[in-house]
């Protein structure tokens, strides 16, 4: 059996580094290339194929959405391991909704990652455990997946939110927070790529059917 193409993606070279000496020890892997981000991965991609693609997601969600969506867009026959510091349920939806096709966390073990490394190079999905273990206690207990989706947004786009939810525009929100139209639109797209909106009129529902 030909070995698993691996191209790591992370911006920290160090963990890159760190990564590519534990895989020589793991068999059935071939490290093929290493990349600090996105734009540096599709580039090598233009020579090299890969059969897998582990990416390491930022600190901030929207940005790793964002990734995960331009990478896809550039090349889309490796299949995408996302490694996240993120472990909210909703979040790891949004990130395969984006297009990856596993979600691990950061608190996994390397056995899991492995194991995840494995299923998507065989055509199949992976979540990781903790996970599954966070979306079967919330449908136990009744839990709302959308107390741990607030928490992904910062103080100011809860106000952006907020105001949002009042009818107030772009241009109003700005002149109310003393900032540009520009940055509110920032902040707009940021909160719909947080929770997995589609759009406003969604953004306004979710919120509303909440009560908050």
């Amino acid at each position: 059996m030909n070995p698993i193409r691996l191209l790591l993606v992370d911006p920290h070279q160090l963990l890159l580094d760190a990564w590519s000496h534990f895989f020589t020890s793991v068999k059935g892997f071939d490290i093929i290339g290493k990349a600090t981000g996105v734009a540096q991965a599709l580039h090598f991609l233009d020579t090299n194929d890969a059969d897998v693609v582990m990416m390491e997601m930022p600190a901030d969600p929207a940005r790793g959405l964002d990734d995960i969506r331009q990478f896809r867009a550039g090349y889309d026959r490796a299949a995408l391991v996302a490694l996240s510091p993120y472990h909210t349920v909703a979040y790891a939806k949004s990130i395969l909704q984006a297009g990856a096709r596993a979600f691990v966390t950061k608190n996994s073990p390397q056995e899991e990652l492995l194991e995840a490394l494995r299923q998507v190079y065989a055509g199949q999905k992976y979540v990781c455990r903790e996970i599954k273990d966070r979306l079967t206690q919330e449908q136990l207990s009744g839990e709302d997946p959308f107390i741990p989706l607030l928490e992904t947004l910062s103080k100011r786009e809860k106000q952006v939110v907020s105001m949002v939810r009042q009818g107030l525009s772009s241009r109003e929100i700005a002149e109310l927070l003393e900032v540009s139209a520009k940055t509110i639109e920032v902040h707009r797209y940021r909160i719909l790529q947080k929770t997995g909106m589609p759009n406003t009129a969604a953004l306004v529902h979710l919120f509303s059917s909440r009560g908050w």
